[in-house]
């Protein structure tokens, strides 16, 4: 199996992550007369509940919280490292190389 891209391992923990639904809205409907009858509220209109009051019974604080929680920032240590081993093979490779190169040029093979 061929080695993970960049790309793929950084993705791989988001997509094991389970999705997060988005907040419920907090507009409550209005709770007053309806449009129509006597003493009716305008059509539409909806008001918020007080900023003390208690979150509606559909409203969740765990999804408060998640979309105010900041993006965490990406780890490249994996990356680096695979880096690292890769130049350090480059490293050795082309020293080898290079050693072989000289060894021919003083024998008279190349």
């Amino acid at each position: 199996m061929p080695a993970r891209s960049r790309s793929n391992r950084r993705q791989q923990p988001a997509r094991q992550r389970p999705r997060q639904r988005p907040a419920e809205d907090t507009a409550v409907p209005q709770s007053g007369p309806q449009p129509g009858e006597p003493g009716g509220g305008n059509a539409g209109t909806i008001s918020l509940p007080p900023a003390g009051a208690p979150a509606p019974a559909g409203m969740r604080p765990a999804a408060r919280r998640a979309a105010a929680r900041a993006a965490e920032p990406v780890d490249y240590s994996g990356d680096y490292q695979l880096a690292r081993r890769d130049l350090v093979r480059i490293a050795i490779l082309s020293s080898l190389l290079f050693i072989a190169m000289v060894i021919l040029r003083v024998t008279g093979v190349l």
